[in-house]
């Protein structure tokens, strides 16, 4: 009789640590499920923004040297709007229509508060970009705010155009990746 008690007391032991557990479980979703809600809820208020320029009023141009201005402004909106991996982290999330629709926006606030001389960069020719970027990599170091290599790849492969896209297909295939200097 003693052994059945003590198979019944662990039964029952067991199955209370069991329903604490998946108790803890079900909070940790419900928490997720909520921060998630919030994230998508300020995502939600930044395509609202008509205007970015009110909220960053500072123009990005290289020849004025407005850099560590305008990204003060340009991260501090962000973070605004739970949007700073979009800029910050090189994970995408193309399959996600909430993610797409943020990206653009932010997108939008980029093309919006950029001088004109740096938009008009995106049609150069693959040396050309490569000289621009490690040209404003160089002032970005100066700044204190250097590029890795990684990154630097990974923003030249960006910065590509259409008529390039099936090199930057090659790019990514390389293994190690390859380096600045490299591609």
């Amino acid at each position: 009789m003693a052994a059945d008690d003590d198979a019944t007391i662990a039964a029952a032991a067991k199955a209370a640590e069991d329903q604490r557990l998946a108790a803890e479980a079900e909070a940790r979703a419900k928490d997720a499920r909520r921060a998630e809600d919030a994230r998508r809820a300020e995502e939600a208020q930044a395509t609202a923004v008509v205007n970015v320029k009110a909220l960053i009023p500072v123009v990005l141009d290289q020849a004025a040297n407005t850099y560590t201005k305008w990204c003060g402004m340009f991260l501090t909106v962000l973070g605004k709007y739970a949007l700073t991996r979009h800029v910050l982290e090189d994970e995408a999330f193309p399959s996600r229509s909430a993610w797409v629709q943020a990206d653009c926006c932010v997108l939008t606030w980029i093309y919006g508060t950029v001088s004109g001389d740096l938009q008009q960069s995106e049609s150069l020719s693959i040396i050309d970009c490569c000289r621009q970027l490690e040209s404003m990599a160089a002032s970005l170091a100066k700044f204190g705010d250097p590029i890795g290599d990684q990154q630097m790849v990974l923003t030249l492969l960006r910065s590509l155009g259409g008529k390039f896209r099936h090199m930057v297909s090659i790019l990514k295939m390389h293994r190690p990746f390859p380096t600045f200097a490299e591609d």
